[in-house]
């Protein structure tokens, strides 16, 4: 343990280590700065948005003569109305409540309430908000102090996105019930720009970080001859590969934690704590099952079927009933807890693959170009055949875990689970295999 530690501070001295650590801090420093001015612009354009909408709702009422104030339509208008003074007011909580009853009754409206939607076969309709809920129906009404319309109201389904209204729905009432203001794929606070910078590009700089790491720890040890040292006064090869790796593996996480904790505490004193609970998207096939989802996946390709919900990106795919079977709404952390999990595993593996380059390759500049050059033909497979992508054998595409927690590459966590440990292991038997044949004591 305390050759691990003497070696450990050897590497977090080297110009290599601190180099990176401080283009990462400024990274995340100008990342977040950059962030705020995209986030300024979303808040400065949807209160230019709100405040309009708001004085068309006042002028709206003045001069409606219709004595239809009981239909959903007319709730739905007034709802928004009362919404969008709440958003020029600041009370979120307020405009989180109107915006999920709008929503709700725009759902309601065009199908329950629809004359179209009714005369519909029931594998025809898209799902209502009583199909949804289910048992639930009567809570989140009462809840939402949503009333009840009995009137079938002539409205063209195809004129809406039922996609958006379900979606939407179910987002403001999660806000709502956790009390939390609207977050954006921009935001700063402590926990969003976690995410956020995770998913822009975080996860995927540190996979070649790990790979250069695993690569140059070994080659630079072998030059100066420590490893010849250490294995004439008895130390174990195996041993000492084992701390080699580990050495790289604690290098990457700490280049990898180290910003992410710094902009963390930072945006904190700013903002405060709170969001840790945030509702984020996240697919029940990649958690719960070994076989991947096949739809989301192959929708998300097609750029036009994105939709932006807070912090989550949802795909349209049709008939909701199959997206609400495949997606749930998770804590802000937990999501964020996965993500690190799939990286501290892609990192393990990609710092492997490093070592293994150096036992195979002598020389720290060989030994880094060679991974640099096996690290682009990983992107091969995807290349030659598309249907690849996004699958195990897309090893790039495995870096974005916010994508893959999301459904949006055909992996599920087991999947990436049983990868990175048996690729792991069949890299270090082959870096123990070959590094015992070696003849460092010459």
């Amino acid at each position: 343990m305390k050759s691990f530690l003497i070696d450990m501070k050897s590497v977090v001295k080297s110009y290599f280590f601190l180099s990176l650590i401080t283009f990462l801090i400024l990274l995340v420093i100008f990342s977040a700065k950059y962030f705020s001015y995209r986030e300024n612009d979303i808040k400065n354009y949807r209160e230019s948005l709100y405040r309009k909408m708001a004085v068309r709702s006042m002028l709206d009422k003045l001069t409606d003569t219709e004595n239809d104030t009981g239909t959903a339509n007319r709730y739905t208008m007034n709802a928004f109305g009362d919404a969008s003074r709440n958003y020029t007011d600041k009370n979120h909580r307020e405009f989180n409540l109107n915006m999920a009853r709008f929503y709700l009754g725009t759902w309601e409206m065009y199908t329950e309430l629809s004359e179209e939607w009714n005369s519909l076969s029931v594998r025809e309709r898209n799902v209502s908000p009583q199909e949804y809920y289910g048992e639930n129906w009567d809570y989140v009404k009462k809840s939402l102090d949503y009333p009840t319309f009995s009137a079938i109201e002539k409205v063209n389904t195809d004129m809406t996105d039922t996609d958006v209204q379900v979606m939407q729905t179910t987002y403001y009432y999660e806000l709502f019930k956790r009390d939390l203001e609207e977050q954006f794929s921009y935001s700063t606070g402590p926990w969003a720009i976690i995410y956020n910078l995770n998913r822009k590009w975080v996860s995927k700089i540190i996979v070649i970080v790990s790979l250069l790491l695993g690569a140059s720890i070994y080659s630079k040890q072998l030059e100066d001859g420590i490893i010849k040292t250490k294995l004439s006064i008895g130390v174990n090869r195996k041993k000492y590969l084992f701390n080699s790796l580990l050495m790289s593996v604690t290098s990457a996480v700490l280049i990898f934690i180290i910003p992410l904790i710094f902009i963390f505490i930072v945006q904190s004193l700013k903002y405060g704590l709170k969001g840790y609970d945030f509702p984020v998207l996240m697919d029940k096939f990649v958690i719960s099952y070994f076989r991947a989802d096949k739809i989301l996946p192959s929708a998300a390709s097609n750029i036009q079927k994105l939709n932006t919900i807070g912090l989550s990106t949802y795909v349209g795919i049709g008939p909701m009933q199959s997206l609400l079977d495949r997606v749930v709404y998770v804590p802000l952390w937990q999501n964020i807890l996965l993500s690190l999990g799939i990286t501290l595993l892609s990192i393990v593996f990609w710092s492997s693959l490093g070592l293994i380059i150096a036992i195979f390759f002598k020389g720290s500049f060989k030994s880094i170009s060679i991974a640099l050059g096996f690290y682009l033909t990983t992107y091969l497979p995807a290349l030659l055949n598309e249907n690849l992508t996004g699958t195990i054998f897309d090893l790039p595409g495995l870096t974005n875990s916010v994508n893959i927690i999301q459904g949006f590459q055909q992996v599920t966590l087991l999947q990436i689970l049983l990868l990175y440990l048996v690729g792991g292991m069949l890299l270090l038997w082959f870096a123990l295999t070959k590094f015992k044949r070696l003849d460092i004591l010459k």
